[in-house]
């Protein structure tokens, strides 16, 4: 989710949001830890809601991810219960499938990459 952000963040304002050498003039310095040295995901969306805010930017990923933080943090309640993550149960098609109508819902143009061709 984080790189879905910062790729939009790279689109919007022109940074990347995880190089401080790129970042612009007044970038806000109280942002510089959270975004460097985030305590996990919904940390660092927290962090760029309040860049969105501080650049004056509106209705973006970040403030649409954020407004809908309770039911993103559900959603990947079962990631963190997987294999993937710390838990014993294996993520089932539909935990995927609910997350990608979530992501698509919040934007029309984030959408799956092609799979990988077989050989």
């Amino acid at each position: 989710m984080a790189r879905v952000d910062q790729a939009d963040i790279w689109e919007r304002l022109g940074f990347v949001l995880k190089d401080p050498r790129t970042w612009p003039e007044g970038f806000p310095e109280s942002l510089r830890e959270r975004i460097l040295k985030p305590r996990g995901l919904m940390d660092l969306l927290e962090a760029a809601f309040d860049l969105d805010l501080a650049f004056g930017q509106k209705g973006t990923l970040a403030q649409r991810l954020f407004g809908e933080k309770n039911r993103l943090q559900a959603l990947l309640a079962r990631r963190h219960e997987s294999i993937l993550a710390h838990g014993t149960r294996p993520v089932e098609r539909e935990d995927y499938e609910r997350l990608r109508a979530f992501i698509q819902g919040l934007d029309e143009r984030l959408r799956p990459l092609p799979p990988w061709p077989k050989f």
